[in-house]
C-alpha cells in the first residue's frame, strides 16, 4: 500500500483507486487460498465486479 501511495502522489482518486486494486490482485496471485486474509481480498474482488 504504501509503495502505491508514493508512487502516485499526484495521481487521481480513479487512478489510485485502481493502482490498489491491482496490487491486491498481484498479492493475491502468490497467496495460498486458506488463508483468512485471501478470503477477504477475494470478497472486495468480488464486490468491485459488480
Amino acid at each position: 500500500m504504501q509503495k502505491v501511495l508514493s508512487e502516485n502522489p499526484g495521481g487521481s482518486l480513479q487512478e489510485l483507486k485502481q493502482n490498489i486494486f491491482d496490487s491486491i490482485f498481484a498479492f493475491l496471485d502468490g497467496m495460498p487460498q486458506n488463508d483468512d486474509i485471501t478470503f477477504v481480498l477475494l470478497k472486495i474482488s468480488k464486490i468491485r465486479k459488480s
